[in-house]
Order: C-alpha cells, then sequence, then structure tokens
C-alpha cells in the first residue's frame, strides 16, 4: 500500500498524485480503492474506523455544519441508511445552527437545527450531533421497523441507555414522531445483533404477539452453548433472520442447520424469516404460524373451582 491511499483522499488530491479521473473509477471497480463518500477515496486494505470515517468528512464539510442523521449515524458506526441511498456515494445529511444559513450543495442535504451545547459533539475535528440526539431524530423520522433498529443500534454499538432516551424525550414535545420515539424507547434492547433482527422484533410487537427475548442461549449436547435471535424460553419457540448477509461462507449456513437440528431434537421449534417476508401475504403467514404455535404451547392452567361454604362450622 503506498503512502497516498492510507487517508482519505479527494478526487483534487487524487489528481494532484497523478491519478485522473477515469484512472480513479477504474481503480474503484478493480478493487483497488474503495468510495468512501461522494468524492472520498481510500485504499481497499484501510479499516474504516470512526476516526477515518470523520477524516473522510471532513474532506467534504460546509464551514459551521454540524453532521446529522444518517451521517451522524454512519459516523457513529451504524449504518441505518435507507435501501435506495446503497446504489451509490452517500450523500451528506447537515445543518446549520445558531441562525447560520442552510448549506446548499450538490451531494449534501442541509437543513437547521435547534442544537443544544450537549447534543453537539466532536469526532476528529468534526461536528456531529450525540449518539443519542442522533438515534432520537432518526426514530421520529423512520417507519417503525427502522426506528426501533436505529435504538437498538445505538444502544448496542454506543452503550446509549433507555434512561438517556428517556431524558431526551422532553426536547421532542410536539414534533412530529415524539409519540412514536416514546412508545418504542420502551421497547428497545441493547442485545439486538442487526438491523433485521431488530425489525423482526418489531413485527412481532405490532401483531401483539408476546415480546421475545433477544439472543437466547441454549445449551446442546455435543455442541455446547448455542444462540438463537429470538427466543421463547418456556414454550421453545425461536424465530430467526436468516439473510444471505448473515452468510458468508457455505460453513456458516451448515453450522446453521447443524444447530437448529439439534435444537430440534431437544422440542425448539423454529421459525425462519427472510429478508422477502417482510411485507403482504409472507409477512402474515410467518406471523400466524408464530401465533399458532405460541398458543399451542402455552400452558394448561388448572381448572379453578369455588370452594362450598360448609356454614355447619360457622359459629
Amino acid at each position: 500500500m503506498n503512502a497516498l491511499a492510507v487517508t482519505p483522499m479527494t478526487m483534487t488530491e487524487l489528481a494532484a498524485a497523478g491519478i485522473s479521473s477515469q484512472q480513479a473509477s477504474g481503480l474503484v471497480r478493480l478493487g483497488v480503492l474503495k468510495r468512501v463518500l461522494r468524492g472520498v477515496y481510500l485504499h481497499r486494505d484501510v479499516l474504516v474506523t470512526i476516526e477515518v470515517r470523520a477524516a473522510s468528512l471532513a474532506k467534504l464539510l460546509p464551514e459551521g455544519a454540524v453532521v446529522c442523521d444518517h451521517t451522524a449515524a454512519w459516523l457513529w458506526g451504524v449504518d441505518c441508511q435507507p435501501a435506495a441511498s446503497l446504489d451509490g456515494p452517500l450523500d451528506l445529511d447537515v445543518v446549520s445552527i445558531n441562525g447560520g444559513d442552510r448549506t446548499r450543495r450538490s451531494g449534501v442535504h442541509g437543513g437547521k437545527r435547534d442544537l443544544q451545547e450537549e447534543e453537539i459533539w466532536e469526532v476528529g475535528g468534526v461536528r456531529v450531533t450525540s449518539p443519542v440526539r442522533t438515534a432520537c431524530d432518526l426514530a421520529c423520522r423512520r417507519g417503525r421497523r427502522q426506528a426501533l433498529a436505529v435504538l437498538d443500534a445505538f444502544m448496542h454499538s454506543c452503550g446509549v441507555t433507555k434512561a438517556d432516551y428517556r431524558r431526551m424525550l422532553p426536547r421532542f414535545r410536539g414534533r412530529r414522531g415524539c409519540t412514536q420515539l416514546r412508545e418504542l424507547i420502551e421497547y428497545a434492547d441493547p442485545r439486538a445483533e442487526s438491523i433485521r433482527e431488530s425489525w423482526v422484533r418489531m413485527e412481532i410487537i405490532d401483531a401483539g404477539l408476546p415480546v421475545p427475548q433477544p439472543q437466547v442461549w441454549v445449551r446442546v449436547p455435543e455442541l455446547g452453548c448455542r444462540r438463537l435471535d429470538l427466543g421463547y424460553c418456556g414454550r421453545k419457540v425461536a424465530v430467526e433472520y436468516d439473510g444471505e448477509e448473515n452468510h458468508t461462507q457455505v460453513e456458516d449456513v451448515e453450522s446453521d442447520e447443524k444447530r437448529r437440528d439439534a435444537l430440534e431434537k431437544l422440542g425448539w421449534y423454529f421459525i425462519v424469516v427472510r429478508a422477502e417476508d417482510f411485507e403482504g401475504e409472507r409477512l402474515e403467514s410467518w406471523l400466524r404460524e408464530l401465533r399458532e404455535v405460541l398458543a399451542a404451547r402455552s400452558p394448561s392452567r388448572p381448572r379453578r373451582y369455588a370452594r362450598a361454604e360448609r356454614r355447619g362450622n360457622r359459629r
């Protein structure tokens, strides 16, 4: 790796190093360079840490702007960009404060926002909304599935707590989405380990079903302790998200199948949710299956009888 590739570089900087825009595009196609943001490049072997993300943002930020929303989440290591935005380089979400002018530039979504001093943090010289402020902003702006996923992710990755979220609530009073934020805070859980896992839990909650426990550990003979995405331990029912992003190798798939086979022998029932199962009849199908199996495995309650009064014993 040459010295020019270890830090983020703009196209202007690459050109100064003798690399044309056409050559840069070719290096991206070959996998030698990766496009971190719109107009910012990095060598493929460089680990994209929070510090590297901040350095990349510093190349593009308008003067006086504060990074917010999806870009702030990206900086904090919570990648929750809308699916459509992943088709190309990421645009920037920034706001002006203290009466500053709204940023108007291609590739930058500018706005104005009332931010308090403690809601603005600095990372690598970049001003960014704090983790708890970023999470609450996005939870008000996004649909329920993605909102819960964002709250979960900031708890998991940044150590934000429910108490932190509750303390932020008064700042959002009267704002669109505040009611959703208040409700979802109570369901947020740091144990969730993926966005789609949070989606599954949100659909279960919205269907009026009991809330499953995330990351359930079960001891399996000959395999040791194995983990389930979501589970109802008393009824031995597991719900798991099974996406291509979870299985990078054939060994991962085989390991999952072996684990599930062993747990089924112990009486566990599995419902597996895939990427295409979040809409329409496919969504209704697995929720219906879950409802039925939970009902079938509910403990039967003994019938209660009123005791007959023995009046003769009264004094």
